[in-house]
């Protein structure tokens, strides 16, 4: 039903219901199947701070996906979703580590994303953060190939 709204959502903002629905499904089974569950939120625990697109959150093996605040902030919530699906991936299938090489990371992370890891978050959550963020914008065949490559 939540993912209903967050289709509807998408619609009501313009975006085409069917650019999205496939790959979100997709994506969101791929994540539940390495062992964490995905949770749209609509605002209130977690998502309670308006500042947060989404989370993982490694004691819940919970992904939560902020639909209210992706929708206030015009963010994507594949990208999120993939962001957030990673976490995942390098908690549960790389005992939370990052999996690409500091030059691969580099070569794919703006300077501005550097510098906002490097304001709002501890330093030994730089590399993983990164690693997220870039992988955020990886076609998600990639993605799950990816996912599928590190969590056999």
């Amino acid at each position: 039903m939540k993912h209903l709204a967050v289709l509807l959502g998408l619609i009501i903002a313009g975006t085409p219901y069917y650019a999205f629905s496939s790959e979100l499904l997709r994506l969101e089974q791929r994540i539940e199947a390495i062992g964490a569950k995905v949770l749209w939120s609509d605002g209130h625990g977690v998502c309670a701070d308006r500042e947060l697109l989404g989370k993982y959150v490694p004691s819940q093996r919970t992904v939560y996906i902020c639909q209210e605040n992706l929708r206030d902030a015009g963010a994507s919530v594949l990208s999120t979703l993939k962001h957030e699906g990673w976490h995942a991936v390098q908690h549960l299938c790389n005992s939370d580590d990052a999996v690409l090489t500091d030059n691969q990371i580099r070569d794919l992370i703006s300077s501005d994303d550097r510098e906002v890891i490097e304001k709002l978050y501890p330093e030994r959550q730089w590399r993983a953060e990164a690693e997220a963020r870039a992988l955020e914008f990886v076609p998600v065949e990639s993605f799950i190939n990816g996912m599928s490559y590190y969590c056999q």
